[in-house]
């Protein structure tokens, strides 16, 4: 009956094969009605065992059969009550699959398994059913699933949208991602691993299916996604022959897939990056692009995988760690790998649109995080400093690179700077009268401990004049300081300050007599944003200004037309102490929060000289102001005098800071 239905079935070489073979060769080519179970099952095991090539192959002729019978699709539906059947009705269908990779051995057998499939995809709930199988958790079992989905997947765009939207498949996935990563031989299980990238890359995956499928916590699968980049960043090493990439960018493609967006419920699994984060993973990243730095001819290969590394870092910046986790990038050599990558000739647009997003946020990082410059120091930042003023003009970052150099080399200066005045960090300000002498000689609020005093009677004073009312508003300030910076961090952002007055002084000056000669009763305040670099600074006037950006920083509405009001007064009575008007100064600082920054309000007190002086060179511009041309000659010489009445006067800028 064979050899009369199929040419290629020949009893032949049927006869050569191993009695039970033989048999069960023979049960499936003589059978017409359905197969039984039994039979199923010893055809299954047949096909699934790869490490009897010579029997598969033998078999072929029996898929041939089977395939121009259309007895697959006669087999008992998937949706049996038996699980046992299901699972062999699956590994029946799937040896076709496992057959058809070797293409070129049974060209033949594609025409056929076309045929079949068709029918296949006719059917949704056969692929979903046959996704869903609660088969044993072999590896066998997962890698022929992975083939299975793939290639269905690849055949049709329906298809296609039926695989990544069916939950069933990304818990699937995720199994099938436990089997293989658990092994002992890591290494060995690439060409499976890579297929699970497959099904998880092919759209939005639920970060909730996965873990379901898992079989466990995010923290165990945080810990196996390290594990598997971990293991593969040594086989990028440039010392090999041929670095091997795979093993690393598998890991952070699965890693960058997994979309916890999905996920909107009260009780969703935390997201899959702040996960990563305790563990290290940022180092292994950096890890990965120092040595992808390293290699010395670059190919368009590299520069894909450190697009994948920057993509993997810049979705860790999203998360709420924000500049945390930049610190610690910082600490251990991101710098050396944004430079290796704009630098490689390969380097893609993706890569350059990372690099310059992360340029930024990182030189905010370093500009106000003293501890970060610290590291940065052991990291060989000079080094690195140089290699980015060197950057060729030719680089599409040129411009980026050589601004961060400036920014870096500059802010060290001032850390050296720092460091070599030890008493810069053992001062402090009377709450009162202003005054700065060492910190020994004031004496705290013993409620709010954070208002410092040079003597009992300027704490009386200012209790009476404003802090009655302020003392528990000082103490939360107090409280969210220590909580946002270190105690050094917070005196290095005073000297910061500081210097940036100092230095931008003849500028800030120079706008307010500029604002005084157009309205002399004119408030005026200055903003130094150091979220930028250079710094930042902008003249406002007028507490309508003052309001709009009190309420740009995060302030309530009511809150900001208060504020509003109240500056408009000569002198203020509140909670920023008493101070001449025109002599305020608002910082922006980053805070160690993605994508927020802390306004800091400095008020520079002991100045009403200098105020004066300014104001009465305002007036007499505003008087003797007139003639063509006579404006910009006459603010060159307004320059100039403004900056003899700073030299002359000697001040010493008085700083106290508020954060709001």
């Amino acid at each position: 009956m064979a050899t009369t239905i199929h040419p290629h079935l020949r009893l032949s070489s049927l006869d050569k094969l191993p009695i039970m073979k033989r048999r069960l060769a023979k049960s499936i080519t003589a059978s017409a009605g359905p197969l039984t179970q039994q039979t199923v099952s010893e055809f299954a095991t047949v096909m699934k065992n790869r490490q009897s090539t010579t029997i598969c192959n033998d078999f072929v002729p029996v898929f041939y059969f089977l395939l121009d019978t259309a007895r697959i699709p006669q087999i008992p539906a998937f949706d049996s009550d038996s699980p046992d059947n299901d699972v062999a009705h699956f590994y029946l269908s799937l040896g076709s699959f496992h057959l058809a990779r070797r293409k070129k051995i049974f060209p033949d057998l594609w025409p056929r398994l076309d045929v079949w499939c068709y029918y296949f995809f006719q059917h949704e709930e056969l692929i979903s059913s046959t996704i869903g199988l609660g088969a044993p958790q072999t590896k066998q079992f997962y890698l022929e699933m992975m083939h299975f989905l793939r290639y269905i997947s690849s055949a049709s765009p329906s298809n296609h949208a039926l695989i990544i939207s069916d939950r069933k498949s990304h818990i699937l996935a995720g199994r099938a991602y436990r089997c293989f990563s658990d092994e002992a031989d890591f290494f060995g299980q690439q060409h499976a691993l890579l297929m699970v990238r497959d099904i998880l890359t092919m759209g939005k995956v639920r970060l909730g299916d996965v873990l379901e499928g898992f079989g466990g916590d995010i923290s165990d699968l945080a810990r196996l996604i390290m594990r598997h980049c971990e293991l593969g960043v040594p086989w990028t090493a440039p010392s090999t022959d041929k670095p091997d990439l795979a093993t690393f960018v598998i890991g952070l493609n699965i890693l960058v897939r997994l979309d916890e967006s999905g996920d909107d419920k009260k009780d969703a699994p935390r997201p899959m990056c702040a996960a990563l984060i305790p563990l290290g993973f940022v180092k292994i990243i950096i890890k990965a692009g120092l040595v992808l730095g390293k290699i010395p001819s670059p190919i368009p290969e590299h520069s894909v995988l450190m697009c994948t590394c920057l993509t993997s870092l810049q979705h860790l910046l999203e998360t709420d760690t924000g500049n945390g986790v930049l610190q610690t990038a910082v600490h251990f050599g991101l710098l050396n790998f944004l430079l290796a990558a704009s630098s490689k000739k390969h380097s893609s647009l993706v890569v350059d649109i990372c690099v310059g997003c992360l340029l930024v946020d990182v030189l905010t990082s370093f500009t106000v995080y003293y501890h970060v410059l610290e590291e940065m120091q052991k990291a060989s930042a000079l080094d690195i400093v140089s290699l980015a003023e060197r950057m060729p003009l030719s680089s599409k970052l040129a411009r980026a690179w050589r601004t961060f150099g400036s920014a870096l080399r500059a802010r060290l200066e001032l850390r050296d700077s720092f460091n070599a005045d030890p008493s810069i960090q053992s001062r402090n300000i009377c709450g009162n009268c202003g005054v700065i002498l060492p910190k020994l000689n004031f004496k705290r609020c013993s409620e709010c401990r954070w208002i410092t005093y040079c003597s009992t009677e300027c704490q009386a004073l200012d209790w009476d004049a404003r802090h009655r009312v302020s003392c528990a508003e000082e103490n939360i300030y107090r409280l969210k300081i220590r909580t946002t910076y270190t105690r050094k961090e917070y005196s290095f952002l005073r000297f910061l300050i500081h210097h940036s007055y100092t230095t931008s002084k003849s500028a800030i000056a120079l706008a307010h007599v500029l604002r005084w000669e157009e309205d002399p009763d004119a408030w005026v305040c200055t903003i130094l944003d150091y979220a930028s670099f250079p710094v930042r600074m902008e003249t406002i006037g007028g507490p309508q200004d003052m309001g709009r950006h009190m309420v740009h920083t995060g302030k309530r509405d009511t809150e900001a037309e208060a504020d509003g009001k109240g500056m408009g007064m000569g002198r203020e009575e509140g909670m920023f102490g008493v101070v001449e008007k025109s002599t305020k100064v608002m910082v922006r600082m980053p805070m160690a929060e993605a994508g927020r920054t802390v306004p800091w309000l400095f008020l520079v007190a002991r100045e009403s000289g200098l105020v004066r002086e300014l104001r009465e060179i305002a007036a007499r511009r505003r008087v003797g102001r007139g003639g063509c041309g006579e404006e910009e000659k006459g603010e060159g010489e307004l320059r100039e005098e403004v900056e003899r009445v700073i030299e002359g006067e000697g001040v010493t800028t008085v700083i106290k800071t508020v954060v709001l």
